[in-house]
């Protein structure tokens, strides 16, 4: 019988650990199962995985590239929070919220696809991502939490789709080379963007 779950914190920690193949028997990757594994640089994910959980691979800060498989169907709170060193994420199409805290402090990621089925985007997930410059956003998103955008200071332009409705406190704040956000007129609540945080024009 195969490994059915990685459980919460089986190898944080584990700082000489550099790289990872999850069997095809695994379903779970529990809370903080990799996290503080700081010389961890790839990581292979079967598609297997339903469950990323919280933390789980908080501080891995030399993986570079992740591919989230499509069998994934939640990615929990700071998955990937301070993988200071990942450039590359690729999302499953089956994730319908980015959640708080997901890639806090990842300050070399530089681009993100958000996927089709994605409704939500959590607190903080992309909080202080200096080097993120694209992002791409689904026309399915409704919301955007608070400060989820804070300190991207690489974004120049952002077009915010028609499905959204609300969009929280601060959520740009500190993004100091953003000259342009498109915002539809349907949005139902965008009175806390700190346009003057920002520099940008509201469009």
């Amino acid at each position: 019988r195969g490994l059915g779950d990685v459980y919460k914190r089986q190898f944080s920690g584990c700082e000489n650990i550099t790289s990872i193949t999850i069997p095809n028997s695994v379903e779970n990757i529990w809370w903080y199962a990799f996290s503080g594994c700081t010389n961890l640089t790839s990581i292979t994910l079967p598609n297997s995985i339903t469950n990323i959980g919280s933390g789980a691979f908080a501080g891995c800060s030399k993986l570079t590239d992740i591919i989230i498989p499509d069998s994934v169907t939640h990615l929990e709170k700071g998955a990937f929070m301070w993988c200071t060193n990942l450039t590359n994420v690729i999302i499953s199409g089956r994730i319908t919220s980015i959640e708080d805290d997901t890639f806090n402090e990842c300050t070399n990621l530089k681009s993100i696809i958000i996927p089709n089925n994605v409704e939500s985007i959590g607190a903080r997930a992309f909080y202080l991502c200096e080097n993120l410059a694209n992002i791409t956003m689904s026309d399915s998103i409704k919301s955007i939490g608070e400060f989820a955008f804070v300190g991207c200071r690489n974004l120049t332009n952002l077009t915010i789709p028609n499905s959204i409705v609300s969009i929280e406190d601060g959520t740009f704040t500190g993004c100091t080379g953003l000259t342009s956000v498109s915002i539809p007129k349907n949005a139902v609540s965008y009175t806390h963007l700190r346009a003057h945080e920002t520099k940008a024009n509201l469009v």
